[in-house]
């Protein structure tokens, strides 16, 4: 004879038995049964990936947590946020403007750790090259852009620039004005009162060429400034930032004991009686410019004739 015992299932994690007895006749014989418990589960809490990096400019990064309970996460250093939600972490990173650094994110689920390295690079050193190349300058006050092109001058201490303007002299790379470079500051500057040689018009009349920094004027116009320390006098100043410069005009005293700052420059023919003749169309001018890189090419631009039509400009000699 045969007798059939079923069970249940375990639900629980201990080990239980139970006495099964067998009867027949005047005899019995007791069967003692033991049933496993149910295996006990794992607590798990692991993060997709046990480092992140960041680059100086900081970021976003959100990383899958695979956990079987709720967990929190604390980060090292006040630069780094970490902010625990199901089934991610989220990791928020300052920009960096010093060294690269390391925070740890430490993700706790109980008395279950787990840990990510957060490593931040430090921002990218600008060097004298990376101001050289092909780009657009942009400003509220043009309709379009420019395409200038930056080259080497004096090797770590000055570039030329061509292309900035529509006129005859702008958009030839003979008129190239300088625009040094500062190292200590990684930024570069260009000065007002540059002299770039002559233009002669269809008269045949012979005009020096002057680059020449600008700031308002009165009734929405602009007044041009000369000075006697043109080598001193920086108009404009900027500094990489990413693929972009912006333009901030530099402070100038005037005649009088007043101040002001420059909005831009452009390109100015001397008459003979001394007085600054504009290209029509240069004007309006860039103001408060921005550059963007294009890329790192520096072939010469090609001389583009926009007309030698010359008017006397909106703008007068403001001081010395």
């Amino acid at each position: 004879a045969e007798a059939t015992v079923t069970v249940t299932a375990n639900e629980e994690t201990q080990i239980r038995t139970a006495k099964v007895t067998f009867t027949a006749g005047e005899q019995t014989v007791n069967v003692t049964v033991t049933q496993a418990g149910k295996e006990a589960p794992v607590d798990e809490l692991t993060p997709e990936k046990t480092q992140v990096d960041f680059t100086a400019e900081g970021g976003e990064e959100v990383v899958k947590v695979t956990a079987t309970a709720t967990f929190t996460a604390a980060s090292s250093e006040s630069w780094l946020t970490a902010t625990a939600a199901e089934g991610k972490v989220t990791l928020n990173a300052a920009a960096n403007t010093a060294e690269a650094r390391t925070a740890k994110v430490t993700l706790t689920m109980g008395e279950k750790t787990a840990e990510i390295t957060v490593n931040q690079a430090a921002p990218k050193v600008i060097s004298y090259e990376d101001y050289i190349g092909t780009w657009t300058v942009s400003s509220s006050a043009l309709e379009g852009n420019y395409t200038i092109v930056i080259a080497q001058k004096v090797a770590g201490e000055s570039y030329t620039v061509a292309g900035w303007g529509k006129s005859v002299v702008a958009t030839d790379a003979k008129y190239a004005f300088t625009m040094k470079y500062i190292p200590d500051q990684h930024a570069v500057a260009i000065y007002t009162e540059q002299d770039l040689g002559t233009y002669t018009d269809s008269d045949g009349i012979v005009y020096p060429v002057h680059l020449t920094g600008l700031i308002p004027s009165t009734g929405g116009k602009f007044s041009y400034v000369t000075t006697a320390n043109p080598e001193t006098s920086a108009c404009m100043a900027g500094i990489l930032n990413g693929d972009k410069v912006e333009w901030v005009g530099q402070e100038v005293s005037l005649s009088g004991g007043t101040k002001a700052t420059y909005l831009g420059f452009c390109y100015f023919i001397e008459n003979a009686e001394g007085g600054y003749l504009n290209f029509t169309v240069d004007f309006p001018f860039a103001q408060n410019p921005v550059m963007t890189k294009v890329s790192s090419n520096s072939a010469s631009i090609n001389a583009a004739v926009n007309g030698s039509e010359v008017a006397q400009s909106a703008v007068e000699a403001v001081a010395e």
